[in-house]
């Protein structure tokens, strides 16, 4: 995707022009691998959390990569020198970016190795494929993949005077200005861009305020190794959504590819 092409849209006050751009680079369709492992308590809420058509977002504690949410970094001999309070503006980021939750889907497919291996713990978990209406592709941002960690002072800074300015003027605090609304996407790309060695991964990122994301599963692969009850609980899931099917993801003797082959089984 063209973020430079985005963010100029936002910086000319374009703003549902942007949104619709970067719907169109989107794909319709994108996966999300689970696992289930030793804790019941946690594959259970998995589990209801399909079955209601809903997708649990997290902080970037929550995530695999030590830079998760820090591809941002400070200079703060810098700011002293600009005449900011580093710890001020530090802390103002943090508070920002810790506002906003998020989670992973992928373009690629239910036939993805590593993918099953990393993310649904060796096939004892599941992948599910969710289909995309643009109204939600306004929360779901294209992963970039940098060779670098870069800069926040100005975009923090920028984005700190004019809700300073705003405050001064007795503006709402969500009627923000087109600069304003430029330094904000800004900081929530940073929330989206990883180092190149993931780029394999072709992620897409939900990046929103809420807790959870509604998606309708439209298909369910049950991982090659999923204990037998939750291959019955995933079943049942996929049953009681209208939309949805399930497969059973089975290793094939006689092929030739380095690929599993999906059973229908609803």
């Amino acid at each position: 995707m063209d973020y430079d092409r985005y963010i100029e849209l936002y910086r000319q006050g374009k703003f549902q022009e942007a949104v619709e751009y970067k719907a169109t680079q989107v794909p319709t369709r994108l996966v999300k691998y689970y696992s289930l492992n030793d804790n019941v308590t946690v594959n259970k809420s998995k589990l209801q959390y399909l079955k209601e058509q809903r997708i649990f977002l997290s902080t970037a504690s929550g995530f695999n990569d030590p830079f998760e949410g820090k591809f941002f970094k400070f200079d703060k001999d810098k700011l002293e020198k600009s005449g900011w309070d580093k710890e001020m503006v530090v802390d103002y980021y943090t508070s920002v970016a810790n506002g906003f939750r998020y989670t992973c889907l992928s373009n690629t497919d239910e036939n993805n190795m590593p993918m099953w291996a990393y993310y649904a713990n060796n096939h004892q978990g599941f992948c599910v494929e969710y289909l995309l209406c643009d109204m939600q592709k306004k929360y779901i941002f294209p992963v970039t993949y940098e060779p670098e960690r870069v800069s926040a002072n100005a975009i923090t800074t920028n984005l700190l005077y004019e809700y300073m300015k705003m405050k001064e003027e007795g503006r709402e605090y969500t009627d923000t200005s087109a600069d304003a609304n430029v330094y904000l996407q800004m900081l929530i790309l940073s929330l989206a861009a990883k180092h190149k060695s993931w780029e394999h991964e072709r992620e897409y990122r939900i990046i929103c305020h809420r807790d959870d994301f509604p998606a309708i599963p439209s298909k369910i692969y049950i991982g090659l190794n999923c204990k037998e009850e939750y291959r019955k609980e995933l079943v049942e899931v996929a049953k009681s959504i209208d939309v949805c099917k399930a497969y059973q993801m089975e290793f094939d003797e006689d092929s030739k590819v380095f690929g599993l082959k999906k059973r229908l089984l609803i």
